[in-house]
């Protein structure tokens, strides 16, 4: 009977020397890639053509479609919230990098998997209160005067519309009060009040304190719907 054969030993150095390097490209599995994410970040640059340095209205678009998500819901400006983002409609590659790095997204098929659970962080306190705050200066970027220090009554309406549609019953109502009145301008105690407002008083207005310390727009208008609505007025439903 031949002696049996010894099995060749591989020696530690040949094991390290022949192990797989995982690269960039699979980082779907690994964990965050700078590299990888540099690489989404350029392709979103590129969409708007121009040679800029930053991710631009085209790009930002191109990410809501890959997102299968629309620019005004609220979940984008979640994003641009866990991101810093400055200025609106635009993504500089310091704000990019550092946010995606916290999030641990470095493509866009992680960042879509992270919907479900940043939705369900901006829903909840304090994050809800800090993205609503957030919202004003972010809208307030776009100012044509960067000193202005409020918000035009359309611009304000939009982001209303995108922080509080279908979690304040006034919403409606109190965005029809402001073009009647003709409301040129919502300011930031203004913009913190109204969030305050959805959030603690009653449906029918009952405890409402026109003593405490909300800002005259606010008194005008629960002034304003008591006057409408009278004694028997039906509950409104959340739109």
């Amino acid at each position: 009977m031949p002696p049996k054969r010894r099995k060749a030993k591989v020696s530690k150095k040949k094991e390290k020397a022949t192990a797989k390097v995982p690269s960039k490209e699979k980082s779907e599995k690994s964990g965050f890639s700078l590299d990888v994410c540099r690489e989404w970040f350029q392709r979103l640059v590129a969409v708007d053509g121009d040679d800029g340095a930053d991710i631009g209205p085209g790009g930002t678009m191109q990410l809501c479609e890959e997102l299968d998500v629309l620019p005004e819901n609220v979940i984008m400006l979640g994003i641009a919230w866990k991101l810093k983002c400055a200025t609106m409609g635009t993504f500089k590659w310091e704000e990019w990098a550092e946010g995606m790095s916290n999030l641990q997204c470095d493509s866009v098929s992680k960042l879509k998997r992270k919907l479900p659970s940043l939705s369900k962080e901006i829903q909840s306190e304090p994050a809800a209160k800090e993205l609503f705050r957030y919202g004003f200066d972010f809208a307030r970027s776009v100012n044509e005067n960067p000193l202005q220090r409020s918000l035009d009554r359309e611009t304000a309406s939009s982001m209303f519309k995108v922080l509080l549609r279908g979690k304040w019953t006034h919403l409606d109502r109190f965005l029809t009060y402001l073009e009647e009145q003709d409301v040129k301008v919502v300011n930031k105690d203004q913009w913190c009040s109204v969030y305050e407002f959805a959030k603690t008083i009653n449906e029918d207005l009952s405890n409402y304190d026109p003593s405490g310390a909300w800002p005259i727009l606010l008194d005008e208008y629960v002034e304003h719907i008591k006057s409408q609505d009278g004694p028997d007025a039906a509950p409104m439903n959340v739109s």
